[in-house]
Parts: C-alpha cells; structure tokens; sequence
C-alpha cells in the first residue's frame, strides 16, 4: 500500500473488551493520548567522559483517557469491582417535607437499612439546625419514636429505596485488565493521493489495539460550583505473547494500524459519456468506442475499462463490440448501443448508424 499522506485528528473512540465480551464504549472523550517511551542509560567512558553507547531499558506503553461523562464503569475497572445492579444496596439519601398526622411522620418513599444501623431516619422544623434521630414502624413509611406535633411540617431525611448500580471498593483492590481498541481518524494532507477515491477530507483512522491493557488503579472525581466532573482512565498496557510476535519470542505491547479507506471507484459514479458520442461506420468495419465516468463531488472525469462494462446493440445484429472495438453488422441500419457498468445502474445509450 502507498504511504498516504494523512494527519491525525480529533478525540479517539474507545472499545473495551473483556475477553469476547464488549464492556465498555467510549465515544464522549475531550482527551485520548498514547506516550511510548524506554528509558535510556549513557555509556561513557575515557577523558572527558566521552559517550560511547547508550543503552535502552524498561519499556513503557501508556495511555490517558478523559471522559466527559461520569462512567461507574471506570470506576468499577480501577478498583478491581463488578458493578451490582440487583438493587440489594440500593438507597439514596433524601430530604422530604413530611406534614405529622397522627403524632408519626410519614413518608413518600420506602426508608431504607442506613449503614446497617437499621432503618432510620432524621427530623426537624425548617427554622432548625439539629437533627433528631428516629426508627420506622416495619412499613418502612410511618415513624416511630418521633415528638412531634400534628399539623406540624418537618424536615425528614432517610434513606430511600432506589434502584441503584453499586461497586464496593475494597480495602485492597487490584485494577482490571482489559483488551483497548482505540481508533481516530485521518485526514488527508495532500491532493491526488494514491489509493483515496473519496473526495472527503476524512481518509481513513489510525487503530491502536493493545491485548492486555491494566488500569493504573487511580481515578479522581473532581465536583466543583462551576462546572462539571469528569472521569479519567488511564492504565499501561502489560507485555503480550500470542505467537504472533515472532521468533525473538519477546513480546509486544500493541499493535498500531493506518486504515486508508480505498473504497470503489463506482460509489461516487453518476454517468457516463461516449467518445464519439454517436458512431457512424461502414458496414464489416471496426471503429472504436471509448467511455468515460463522470463522478460526483467534482471528481475528474476516467477513462473506464472496456473489463468494467457490458454492451448491448440494439438491433440484434448492428454490431458487435468487443473490449471497446465496435465491430458494424453486414447490414445498412440505424440503432443504439447501451453500454452499462457492471454491478450499477449507470448506463448510456450511443446512437449507431451503420452505411453501406
């Protein structure tokens, strides 16, 4: 394949797999970075401490990711945690004016256990700072406990129940690792390159696949009054042996691909047009019969194979065209050839007059 001339531009798309299974698409990222780097020794020796050699060690392979959207699944990648969405840990701690009726308070929601302490929930008047502790009757709804006064309105605070995906983070956890394929896209950097039949800017993506990729264990959420939060995914990709890798049996952390997108010179074809656009010609005798492509986007015009196309004369007879020689029938007559590229829908007839 020739080297076409492209830059790379724009945030990457990010898949994460584990094993067969797709887990996780990034496709809202502000940032995707990759950093290759080796660490590199000087040799040196003699007057002056001349540099001899240099000698190369402890190779790294990195990538940072940033994600505009929060993603408990980040989280859950690097600390190690599978997401629990059975709800069993399901609760959100709310606020909710509750009117006393029948010296109790009762709730909208369902109170919830807090922390294993049992379910309990919190009150005051709104002119009140301090809260006060107090339990729920078995309905999880009404107090117990609780002085208050009838038509009264309280501020109570509890525990809701509420579907909820929860992970745990362990007191010693161990990132994932996970397979990466990250891909962005090229642009092209030149006219007329050799391969691209698009007339798009966009020729291609540059794919970085990484096997074994382990998150560094480190996210921070950061919440601020002005804006909003982020969330970070960054990891080092480990050393892969697949076979692939040949004899040197050393390994290999990635693999980086630059997918041009060739595509097929039809796609963009809209008609055709005929050199001559109208044929006269002797009968027995051979004239020639060339045929042109005409491309949408601006494209220049091509010269298109005789391979490529299908001939029709009409009627039976008139001629006979062959790789774009048009051989005239024995007989003086009027009629047309279509001419038709394979596997499309674009024609054009060519007017025919065969003379004596």
């Amino acid at each position: 394949m020739a080297d076409t001339r492209a830059y790379l531009a724009g945030v990457a798309d990010v898949d994460l797999f584990a094993g067969s299974d797709l887990i996780l698409q990034a496709k809202t990222l502000t940032d995707s970075s990759v950093s290759i780097s080796v660490t590199a020794e000087e040799i040196r020796g003699g007057k002056g401490a001349q540099l001899i050699g240099r000698y190369f060690h402890t190779t790294t392979f990195e990538v940072e990711l940033t994600d505009v959207l929060f993603q408990l699944q980040y989280v859950a990648l690097n600390v190690g945690a599978e997401i629990d969405a059975t709800g069993e840990h399901g609760g959100e701690l709310v606020t909710e004016e509750v009117v006393a009726a029948d010296n109790a308070l009762a709730i909208a929601g369902t109170a919830h256990d807090f922390m294993g302490l049992g379910v309990i929930g919190w009150y005051k008047l709104p002119e009140d700072e301090d809260w006060t502790m107090f339990t729920f009757n078995t309905d999880n709804k009404t107090s117990t406990g609780a002085t208050v006064v009838n038509d009264t309105l309280y501020c109570v605070k509890y525990m809701n129940t509420a579907d909820a995906d929860t992970i745990t983070v362990s007191a010693d956890f161990i990132p994932d690792e996970v397979t990466m394929i990250m891909k962005a896209d090229l642009f092209k950097a030149a006219r007329n390159e050799s391969g691209v039949t698009s007339t798009s800017s966009r020729i291609g993506v540059a794919q970085i696949e990484v096997p074994r990729f382990q998150l560094n264990g480190t996210i921070e959420l950061t919440m601020s009054a002005t804006g909003a939060s982020s969330t970070p995914l960054s990891g080092q990709a480990l050393s892969t042996s697949d076979g692939t890798e040949g004899c040197d049996g050393n390994g290999y952390y990635s693999r980086i691909k630059k997918v041009i997108f060739a595509g097929d010179w039809k796609d963009n074809l809209t008609s055709l047009a005929a050199v001559p656009s109208s044929i006269t010609v002797a009968k027995d005798q051979t004239t020639t019969l060339n045929i042109y492509g005409v491309f949408s986007g601006g494209g220049s015009s091509r010269l298109i194979a005789p391979a490529d196309l299908e001939y029709t004369a009409t009627p039976v007879g008139i001629a006979n065209v062959t790789g774009g020689n048009v051989n005239a029938g024995s007989t003086a007559q009027s009629g047309t050839i279509t001419v038709k590229v394979k596997d499309t829908e674009v024609s054009l007839e060519v007017p025919i007059e065969v003379t004596e």
